[in-house]
């Protein structure tokens, strides 16, 4: 009998952790923050600064909580994080100290970002042992359970499938992904090894755009909206802005060869993009900073907006703040004026806001300040790294699961997808919420 326990990130949007259990033996998938609930406790999306309690953490929603679960924690022989979103992954350097057997088991990206964010003050996990796996690659946890990664696609390098191979059969965790064979940087998915394990027990599915019809774009549609922002504002001779996910390494890096084609120099300002960036050249994924200036600091900041100033036009500042944070780069520019806006300089947000009250709340604000500039705003120049309905159904078709479990999403998505596969497949959805325990 296999068991799976919702731990987090079901009936929510973050917070990911789900426990799959045999017999006495147990893995852990994930081990996120909820982002929301962070940056409202603590006001930063990338350092926690005002604590270093896990359990104010867990009380604030911001951590999965594991106080109720402690019986379960001693049988976990592994954490295994999807990708290096911090939704998924975050959590490890704080909870890390709740599993005294438990070894971490990641892909190269995403052991380096986990180390960053160990050099970034949160607490160590340098007791556990780190196994690095490629994005195809395999580990025999016990006797009883295997895992296989195989590569998905997804807005951060090195994302994975997962699955826990057990005598009873497999779960197959796939949270987050989309089906993109033109990602821009890194593998591509590879739903050929996906369906060898085609009929598996359970699927966990991100299923944040279940309502969402259609196919998700690629990455490189991503890319020509860029170019055709940079050509649109290219005789303006005014500064570029531009904000994005830190850990898109990706859009980083198409940023960068779109402004030197436009003839401008990118300049990155931000300790989030700082740690994502340092995290892809430590595994030789790309080289980013040998050519370009990184500002992490605050009093480093000024002297380079003060330089950009003299030279708008021959600047690209690549800024954290995608969400309006009261705390990232891009608003502490604009609601201290720490640079001058005119009419001539555009603010690029190439993200969209991440579901919540708070979120939206916060870009709106941060738009409208921009706006009272004059500076010129383009919103939403980006495409999703989760998937839609058709993204879905490709997954679906390949695996044709016993039972899916959707997650990531809040209830409306859960059941929107529950309507689509128990109409098209045989499948069972069961629509969890957080702290259930299932067996099958």
């Amino acid at each position: 009998m296999i068991e799976l326990f919702t731990l987090g990130g079901y009936g929510t949007v973050g917070r990911n952790m789900t426990l799959v259990k045999y017999k006495d033996e147990a893995v852990v998938l994930d081990i996120g923050l909820h982002l929301e609930n962070l940056i409202r406790f603590s006001g930063e999306n990338d350092d926690i600064r005002k604590t270093e309690s896990p359990e104010e953490l867990m009380k604030a929603g911001a951590l999965p909580d594991l106080i109720r679960h402690k019986t379960l924690l001693d049988k976990v022989l592994a954490i295994i994080p999807s990708h290096a979103h911090l939704d998924h992954v975050g959590g490890v350097p704080y909870l890390y100290r709740f599993f005294r057997k438990a070894e971490i088991i990641g892909s190269p990206f995403t052991l380096a970002v986990l180390n960053e964010l160990e050099r970034g003050g949160r607490r160590k996990a340098a007791s556990i042992q780190k196994i690095r796996l490629s994005v195809n690659g395999k580990h025999r946890v016990s006797r009883n359970i295997k895992v296989q990664f195989v590569s998905a696609s997804h807005s951060v390098p090195d994302a994975v499938f997962v699955v826990v191979q057990t005598p009873d059969g497999n779960v197959v965790y796939a949270n987050d992904f989309k089906i993109d064979f033109s990602p821009g940087l890194g593998s591509l998915p590879n739903l050929r090894k996906l369906s060898k394990f085609r009929k598996p027990k359970a699927l966990v599915m991100d299923s944040l755009y279940a309502g969402k019809m259609g196919k998700t774009p690629s990455e490189s549609v991503a890319k020509e909206m860029l170019s055709d922002v940079f050509l649109q504002v290219k005789n303006q001779k005014g500064a570029i802005f531009i904000t994005t996910f830190s850990s898109h390494i990706a859009r980083l890096k198409e940023i960068v060869e779109i402004s030197r084609k436009c003839g401008r120099t990118p300049v990155f300002i931000g300790r989030s993009l700082f740690k994502y960036m340092t995290a892809a050249e430590s595994i030789d994924l790309v080289d980013l900073s040998s050519k370009h200036r990184i500002v992490r600091f605050n009093d480093k900041i000024v002297s380079l907006l003060r330089k950009v100033e003299q030279n708008p036009e021959k600047y690209v500042v690549v800024c954290t703040g995608h969400q309006g944070e009261p705390n990232s780069v891009l608003s502490r520019i604009v609601y201290n004026r720490l640079y001058g806006f005119s009419s001539k300089d555009s603010v690029i947000f190439s993200s969209i806001v991440i579901p919540g009250e708070e979120n939206i709340r916060n870009r709106e604000r941060l738009e409208l300040a921009i706006d009272k500039t004059r500076a010129r705003v383009f919103r939403d120049i980006h495409v999703s790294g989760h998937a839609s309905r058709e993204d879905h159904r490709e997954l679906l078709d390949t695996l044709l699961p016993e039972k899916v479990f959707p997650a990531h999403c809040e209830l409306s998505s859960s059941k929107i997808l529950k309507d689509f596969v128990e109409a098209s497949y045989d499948s069972k959805v069961i629509i969890a919420s957080e702290h259930e325990r299932h067996a099958f």
